[in-house]
């Protein structure tokens, strides 16, 4: 939803750009201003920019076929910026954010037409087509929004939870592997130190560690790409990490898999870990910093 209205916002602003760039003053028709000329470029290199940025952005984001053509843009983009007739205006911006209104509700999987009529109801003030007085249709939605975005993200991502159980029932199957009762599975490569100290749930802890998916190599965090290890408490990282931590000895090193409920869960963590996602690690417990005493008295 949120992504929904920042489109819908940004083709407002667009738009809103293009009428006062082409109209009264803003012609293209206007005497030579070096001021103004040199204003003009600026702000359309800016600008240009900005947009390129924008749908770079937005096509990392999608899977192939839900990429935004930058061709398309461009020529609706130059056709837009050289008409001058405002009563062309609220048309286009009607077509601009309803593409973008149709583009959101396929993506959460919302009856486009339903939609619609009640859009249009809502807009003309027709109470004889409206289910719901505002305050209703607004308590629903604060009311169900949660669960409702739970369906998207298990209709959109719900595969990774069985490719996950597999990933993770397959490794436990190897030679030397242990899986702990959440679920969270571990092999050993290099032992710890016969003395080193095994962590508590209050301690902090300096580690190195890298992290990817279970269909990727490629790590999406590496202290070891960073150059120093990372500290910090034992009970401030993913569940997975602090019941691995309480397993491991200084000096020990350990390739853990964990299942997505005990990681980012349905949610995921920004754009490098989807929702539902089992994650890999290489866990390497270089010290433990054991908690402050508590002062006595």
């Amino acid at each position: 939803m949120k992504k929904q209205i920042y489109w819908m916002l940004t083709a407002f602003a667009a738009l809103t750009l293009s009428f006062v760039s082409c109209n009264g003053k803003g012609s293209a028709n206007q005497k030579a201003d070096p001021l103004n000329d040199s204003m003009a470029m600026a702000i359309g290199y800016m600008q240009g920019l900005n947009y390129s940025q924008q749908m770079q952005m937005q096509n990392a984001q999608a899977e192939g076929s839900d990429t935004l053509n930058r061709a398309k843009f461009l020529e609706g983009f130059q056709k837009g910026i050289s008409m001058a007739d405002p009563a062309q205006y609220a048309y286009y911006l009607g077509l601009v954010n309803g593409m973008n209104v149709c583009k959101g509700n396929m993506e959460s999987y919302l009856n486009n037409e339903l939609f619609k009529k009640y859009f249009v109801a809502a807009f003309k003030g027709d109470s004889t087509q409206i289910k719901w007085s505002e305050d209703a249709a607004n308590d629903y939605y604060q009311r169900e929004s949660e669960a409702f975005n739970k369906r998207i993200s298990e209709k959109k991502y719900g595969e990774n939870k069985t490719k996950g159980a597999e990933y993770i029932k397959k490794f436990s199957e190897g030679k030397g592997v242990k899986t702990l009762p959440s679920g969270v599975a571990y092999k050993v490569l290099t032992p710890g130190k016969e003395d080193g100290a095994t962590p508590t749930a209050v301690d902090t802890v300096k580690v190195n560690y890298k992290g990817h998916l279970i269909d990727s190599e490629e790590p999406f965090d590496s202290s070891y790409d960073r150059g120093e290890p990372a500290v910090f408490p034992v009970d401030g990282v993913i569940p997975g990490w602090t019941e691995m931590l309480q397993q491991m000895k200084e000096g020990e090193k350990v390739e853990v898999v964990i299942p997505f409920d005990k990681a980012y869960g349905e949610n995921g963590s920004g754009r490098t870990i989807p929702p539902y996602s089992t994650l890999v690690f290489e866990v390497e417990l270089l010290q433990v910093i054991p908690a402050a005493a508590p002062a006595t008295k």
